[in-house]
């Protein structure tokens, strides 16, 4: 059987909350300078670590591993 992964950076920190003035309607909304949100949190790579956890913080982990690939 194959083992399923997931990214789950927007579901463990509250990731909207480190952006300032940004209140998309859909996840692939551009921010109101044009960047997309990939594009932003590759130049703040610490936003994910700093960003709040979710309610899901404590429960995701009992449910199923979580493997991360940080940038170095």
């Amino acid at each position: 059987m194959k083992k399923l992964f997931f990214d789950l950076d927007g579901v463990i920190r509250n990731l909207h909350s480190m952006v300032v003035d940004w209140d998309p309607q859909y996840w692939d909304d551009p921010l109101p300078n044009g960047e997309s949100i990939f594009d932003y949190f590759k130049r703040n790579a610490s936003y994910l670590i700093y960003a709040e956890p979710t309610e899901y913080y404590n429960v995701i982990p009992k449910e199923i591993p979580i493997i991360t690939c940080q940038p170095k």
